[in-house]
């Protein structure tokens, strides 16, 4: 069998808050997917089948405002605007920006260039061996394809040193306006032959820090094998064992502490080891009552770190200017690695009523973090290593309803989610003076705290009214203690934010949603007319908030603070002191209502 999907999107314009105030900066946008499936399944006997699947996939898009980077050459041409010609910027204390003129920046893509291939053929097989023992295994190989390009531009000196005409060339004095503009508009049409220059140039290959071009190919496969056995009395055994590999097909430095000159030099560049770990997992389930039953797993999982982590900079021979500062992608990293246990029970009420409580506990080791080196010649940089860890911990209560032309349930989960570090590109350091020895050494503070999607406490449900083929109205709703952040007493106070760290909460999160249908018969057409409102009540929840207040809407400043900034405001005259705290992006979605009709054929 043969299945083909395909999607294209595409946008204009940007919703950033830095630009709102300058609505002609309509940058496009284009995302486009597909994908190829073909499945085979075969049954020899009655007690054995296999299946085999392969798959082609590309990620592609674009972003630009003019593909072919004109500028524009004098006000009011057609074209890019590139500063300082015609870009002003507010700045304001707590690093509130705006941009008030200007245009998206140059194209710095090209055609058919940055995307992502991925083949992939797996198979599974499958063999009642008796009554007893239902065996499965499988296996599955991936080749990923990474293309990546990016080419850099920058202003010229003369640009950047010459932003006002000189007065040997526009002199105001004794012109009247009209004559003075038409002048000016003169120059800068040919800004370029007078000074024999370009406002911009294209930065060159070696020109590391603004341009790249160059492909990926990891290549990952796995294999397993499973038994299932039902032994009497309903009780129901799975053992089985997962084999995972995986190569980057990439080279990294042998010695990251070498001359800066030589980290990313051919000399010191050896190929990446192969990553592989066997996998066992165990799970058993047995009755309890006529209507429950007990379960209990355990299990190792294997995970390699995001290609993109992986792959971050091309390893090129760097100057130490260049190498300062830079994070470094490693294509040698280790697997993140989780071991997950996990009981629970299930037992049924008359008829119509299900409940199901399970508590689980998950341990994850070689998260995502990175490291500070410093080479023999004093440059110091970063790259991606496998230093940090954390677990999570729950109980999750399910109950569920069936009855008729009714159908309703409720879940909540209570749950810890703990950990060294929430951002695998944060790093923390601590300068530490021994008395002894007088000298300043540096540490890696890392300390276990909630981590920034940690949420105690979430309850959802639903209500489901139906009227098989006919109608359908259902209600879901949710309501959770929301995630937690680290708070300050007053912006710009300057408190140890790692002290801080995710210690208090953002406000409480709701919503409730509503999805209503009808089946329709239009002209021997069947068709379905549907009602849907999100956020029925135009909740909008706190996804952000002020670190100061513990508010989405509502900042706290000292007041020196904010006679500065009141000042700093009315000097520009562009926006009020109200609006500079107006963030729409703390907000989640306000209410969205879609009605429409489904047909089919």
């Amino acid at each position: 069998a043969y299945t083909g999907f395909g999607s294209y999107r595409e946008s204009h314009g940007s919703t950033a808050r830095v630009n709102v105030f300058s609505p002609d900066n309509r940058q496009t946008t284009q995302d486009w997917r597909y994908s190829h499936f073909l499945r085979f399944q075969h049954f020899p006997s009655d007690n054995f089948f296999y299946n085999f699947a392969a798959s082609y996939q590309r990620d592609d898009g674009d972003s630009y405002f003019r593909k072919d980077n004109k500028i524009a050459q004098f006000p009011g041409d057609d074209g890019i605007m590139v500063s300082p010609f015609t870009i002003t910027t507010t700045n304001l204390s707590g690093g509130t920006q705006f941009n008030i003129g200007g245009t998206s920046g140059l194209y710095t893509n090209a055609e058919g260039r940055n995307y992502v291939d991925k083949y992939a053929f797996q198979g599974d097989f499958n063999w009642q061996v008796d009554k007893i023992n239902l065996i499965k295994a499988g296996f599955s190989v991936t080749q990923h394809y990474y293309d990546i390009y990016n080419r850099g531009f920058q202003l010229t000196s003369a640009w950047e040193n010459n932003d006002w005409p000189l007065d040997n060339f526009v002199n105001p004095r004794g012109m009247s306006f009209d004559d003075y503009w038409s002048s000016l508009n003169l120059y800068w049409r040919n800004w370029e032959t007078i000074f024999d220059t370009t406002r911009v140039r294209e930065v060159g290959r070696d020109e590391v820090e603004s341009y790249s071009d160059y492909s990926n190919k990891p290549f990952e496969m796995a294999f397993y094998l499973q038994d299932k056995l039902e032994l009497g009395s309903d009780i129901i055994l799975n053992a089985g064992v997962r084999y995972d590999y995986f190569n980057a097909n990439e080279k990294v430095p042998a010695n990251y502490r070498a001359e800066a000159s030589l980290v990313g030099s051919e000399q010191n560049l050896v190929q990446s080891t192969v990553k592989s770990q066997f996998s066992p997992r165990f799970a058993i389930s047995f009755p309890i009552s006529s209507q429950g039953a007990f379960r209990a797993s355990y299990g190792h999982f294997f995970q390699m770190p995001p290609h993109g982590r992986m792959f971050n900079q091309p390893l090129v021979s760097l100057s130490p200017i260049d190498l300062e500062d830079r994070l470094l992608g490693n294509a040698d990293l280790e697997p993140e690695k989780t071991v997950a246990y996990e009981i629970g029970l299930q037992q049924g009420i008359g008829t119509s009523i299900a409940v199901n409580i399970s508590a689980y506990y998950k341990d994850f080791r070689n998260l995502l973090g990175i490291e500070q080196v410093q080479t023999v010649d004093g440059v110091k940089y970063t790259r991606f290593v496998n230093r940090d860890y954390g677990l999570s911990k729950g109980i999750v209560v399910d109950v569920t309803k069936r009855s008729g032309n009714f159908n309703g349930g409720m879940n909540y989960t209570m749950a810890y989610t703990n950990g060294s570090n929430s951002d695998p590109t944060e790093l923390f350091l601590v300068n530490a003076t021994p008395s002894v020895t007088g000298a300043t050494e540096v540490f890696v503070d890392r300390q276990v705290a909630p981590l920034d999607w940690d949420q105690r406490h979430t309850f959802n449900c639903y209500v489901n009214f139906v009227k098989p083929n006919n109608w359908s109205v259902g209600i879901t709703g949710f309501l959770d203690s929301n995630t937690p952040f680290s708070p300050d007493f007053l912006e710009n106070f300057g408190l140890n934010e790692r002290e801080f760290r995710n210690s208090a909460n953002k406000p409480l999160s709701w919503s409730i949603d509503l999805k209503a249908k009808k089946n329709l018969n239009i002209a021997g057409l069947k068709s379905v007319l549907f009602f849907k409102v999100d956020n029925i009540f135009d909740h909008l929840n706190a996804e952000n908030v002020f670190a100061a207040s513990g508010k989405a809407d509502e900042n706290a400043r000292l007041p020196e603070i904010t006679l500065v900034m009141e000042g700093e405001i009315e000097s520009e005259n562009v926006i009020s002191f109200q609006e500079a705290d107006l963030r729409p992006d703390f907000f989640s979605a306000p209410r969205k209502v879609q009605v429409g009709f489904e047909f089919k054929f």
